[in-house]
């Protein structure tokens, strides 16, 4: 958060964008704990900074009442709905969503989708997953590449965090030509190769550059990054070689990273290594150039 503050202070990003579980939990201890965050981020980047959330599992709220009626429900997310209703009442109304949940926005060349795969986990009611899954659906379709090339999704976890959800958002993604899909959960930092989630197929062929600073020229398919390693009260996860998960570059460090579309084929991606208590100039540990000219881009 320090390091956070001390570049939206340097004006070395426009926007917070949070994929979920950032204040673990806030309903705790008679919801100081969401007080004691929400004061904190407003004393200091959110000061500056817009900030655009999406729910994570830690925002559940799971110590509330459930959804009147649903024997599956196991949390109404209703600290995060109430801490974060300016969401609601800003971009949920103005992309028709009416909702912090699932939304959009635009910020320069990029198109951002949030979205809660939480919905599916937690149960949060059959009307809010075929309302969101309805606006993902027009929302992609709306999007004007001549004004936004760039389609940036964001969500808590991914296919292989939450196979239930996917099996409806997958394809809605992908026939939504998504660029990038930034997602949380994983307490570490994971680029991966694109690929397609269905079939498991990895496009090598894009991806050229030494293991930290690459190129993904015409990806097939969208690219995911989990960036979850901000940190937490659960410690560390070790980054482990999955077969099944095509990773690029793993870390445990703690940090966040920057995403700057450049114009409407080349867009850049970085990763910023933060050590705790440690306060300066970012130290950037991953680089990420994507170019593309296929895929719903358009020239400018």
């Amino acid at each position: 958060m320090q390091q956070l503050a001390t570049d939206a202070a340097a004006n070395a990003y426009d926007y917070v964008l949070h994929v979920g579980d950032f204040a673990y939990d806030m309903e705790e201890q008679g919801s100081s704990v969401g007080n004691q965050f929400q004061q904190l981020a407003s004393t200091s980047y959110a000061a500056i900074k817009p900030v655009a959330p999406v729910p994570g599992n830690h925002e559940a709220c799971g110590g509330c009442a459930a959804i009147p009626n649903d024997p599956t429900s196991r949390g109404n997310f209703s600290q995060y709905r109430a801490r974060f209703y300016s969401v609601q009442l800003g971009a949920g109304v103005t992309s028709g969503s009416s909702s912090n949940i699932f939304y959009s926005f635009n910020l320069g060349l990029t198109h951002f989708l949030g979205f809660s795969a939480e919905s599916y986990a937690y149960r949060s009611g059959a009307e809010l997953l075929a309302n969101q899954l309805a606006f993902m659906k027009t929302d992609l379709a709306a999007v004007d590449r001549e004004v936004t090339p760039w389609v940036v999704a964001l969500v808590h976890k991914d296919w292989n965090m939450e196979a239930e959800a996917y099996a409806a958002f997958y394809p809605v993604l992908d026939a939504g030509n998504v660029d990038v899909l930034f997602c949380g959960h994983i307490h570490y930092y994971n680029r991966n190769v694109p690929y397609d989630a269905v079939s498991k197929e990895m496009d090598q062929t894009c991806v050229s550059g030494p293991q930290h600073d690459q190129t993904y020229t015409n990806p097939k398919y969208m690219t995911n990054i989990v960036t979850g390693a901000s940190g937490d009260k659960e410690g560390e996860t070790p980054c482990v070689v999955n077969i099944l998960l095509p990773s690029v570059t793993c870390t445990a460090d703690f940090g966040y990273g920057i995403w700057e579309a450049l114009n409407s084929t080349h867009a850049h991606w970085r990763f910023a290594s933060v050590k705790p208590d440690y306060i300066g100039p970012a130290n950037y540990t991953d680089s990420l150039m994507i170019v593309q000219t296929g895929r719903g881009h358009v020239g400018l």
